[in-house]
């Protein structure tokens, strides 16, 4: 769930991502997104806000898989601002 995490900051960032966007990601993509569903609001948070984290996440996710989607978060905000 998206909107719905604990973390209001992280439940506006991913929900409003997911109800604009959630449609048109690839299946590969949405396995992603999935897996950044199940890391903690603190590391999530860090990852769109920028701060590098080095080497495996929680979840044993690499930070190279989720680039692309983290882009496409960020951009998704950006272009609201």
């Amino acid at each position: 769930m998206s909107t719905h995490r604990g973390c209001k900051e992280m439940d506006i960032i991913l929900g409003q991502f997911a109800e604009s966007h959630i449609n048109t990601l690839t299946d590969a993509e949405v396995l992603i997104y999935e897996k950044l569903l199940e890391l903690s609001d603190n590391i999530l948070y860090n990852l769109i806000s920028e701060i590098l984290i080095q080497g495996k996440l929680e979840g044993d996710i690499e930070r190279k898989e989720i680039n692309n989607l983290l882009l496409k978060i960020s951009f998704f905000h950006d272009q609201k601002s």
